[in-house]
């Protein structure tokens, strides 16, 4: 009775994990029960399996493009083997001349297929001083910010300048 009980449970679980985004969280929890039976095993295997079709965004190379406005030009790289619809680059100014800071902008990122990436521009003009052109400054990027794209690699999406 008590592993009838326990197979419904499995079973349910795994069925609301195929139905909901996959995440690395689930497939912990199923890796840390995977020990005790052949059962959970094969549920795990079925979750890693929802994260083949899942996208990664990662920062790829960035370029400082000067000028007034003080922009910065991203590449936002889709590494994952599904599309990634739109999201948000976040760029946070974390020192200026050694002083810490907060600064932050945000710029709507356009939908990524698979194995492709977007540029995106990033102005800075409005978050810094006149006087500091932005490659003099530490600064951080972030990839889907607002974490609006289910990723197989939620990990990987930060890049950071002169830390």
């Amino acid at each position: 009775m008590l592993r009838h009980r326990f197979h419904t449970l499995a079973l349910a679980l795994v069925a609301g994990a195929l139905c909901a985004p996959a995440s690395v969280s689930a497939e912990r929890v199923f890796t840390r029960h995977a020990a005790k039976t052949n059962t959970v095993r094969q549920l795990d295997r079925a979750v890693v399996a929802t994260t083949r079709g899942a996208a990664d965004l990662e920062i790829g190379d960035f370029h400082f493009l000067g000028g007034p406005d003080k922009k910065l030009k991203v590449e936002v790289e889709n590494t994952g083997n599904g599309a990634a619809g739109p999201s948000v680059l976040r760029l946070t100014v974390r020192r200026i001349d050694g002083i810490a800071v907060g600064r932050v902008v945000e710029v709507n990122t356009p939908a990524i297929a698979a194995g492709a990436s977007a540029f995106v521009p990033v102005a800075t003009d409005a978050i810094l001083p006149n006087a500091v052109a932005l490659a003099d400054t530490t600064f951080k990027l972030d990839a889907d910010a607002t974490s609006a794209v289910a990723e197989s690699d939620e990990a990987n999406n930060r890049a950071w300048h002169n830390l």
